[in-house]
């Protein structure tokens, strides 16, 4: 696979949310009625240790093609996608490819990954189980401001993983990028983007969007 996965999350007012709504619920079903995404998922679910990043140079195995399948056809479209990054978001954007250099906290977080779904590291790093605990459909979401503030414990708690289970994801992650080309990418940036985009998020009582996107 040649192609680059995206993943955008930004402040969001409830304005832009409500707005955005219809094109996210069209989304969630179109993921929700693929078999193909559903059965990968299930899979993942009853055998996590099935879903491995190969060593270089080799092919990742059934369950893991499988796997990194679903994610490349869940992602958004680019309408949706470009519709949830506002313009007063450029200068506060963190991107996850760069040590965190903002003079204020983020408003929106921006990640690349060539030849990898973004959002496929994050899901194997957290687990099946924590991964229930994140908002939409594999990375894709829209969170009004009362709607995050009602799940922010949660999400907190989702990627708030002890420093041996952190070890191990952070492991897993690493392993996964030899699907792509992005090896050198900081996957713990991932970990972190959305507990702390929740937080300014809050303070400025906004919401918050999401979008996945193959390029």
């Amino acid at each position: 696979m040649s192609d680059s996965g995206f993943w955008y999350v930004g402040h969001a007012p409830d304005g832009l949310v409500a707005d955005l709504r219809p094109a996210f619920s069209s989304l969630a079903a179109r993921v929700d009625g693929d078999p193909r995404v559903v059965q990968a998922l299930e899979a993942w679910q009853a055998l996590p240790a099935s879903i491995h990043g190969p060593e270089p140079g080799e092919r990742p195995g059934t369950a893991a093609q499988e796997f990194l399948e679903a994610f490349w056809s869940a992602t958004a479209e680019s309408d949706l996608f470009y519709a949830c990054a506002l313009d007063d978001h450029e200068g506060a954007t963190w991107d996850l490819a760069e040590p965190y250099e903002l003079a204020e906290p983020p408003r929106a977080a921006f990640a690349a990954t060539p030849g990898l779904p973004t959002m496929s590291l994050l899901y194997l790093a957290l687990g099946p189980e924590r991964a229930k605990w994140l908002p939409g459909r594999m990375g894709s979401f829209a969170l009004s401001s009362d709607q995050l503030a009602e799940a922010a414990h949660t999400l907190r708690h989702a990627h708030a993983l002890p420093p041996v289970e952190r070890a191990g994801a952070v492991d897993r992650m690493y392993s996964w990028l030899n699907i792509g080309t992005a090896h050198g990418f900081p996957v713990v940036h991932l970990l972190s983007a959305l507990p702390d985009l929740i937080g300014s998020a809050l303070s400025r009582d906004l919401g918050l969007v999401g979008a996945t996107m193959t390029a």
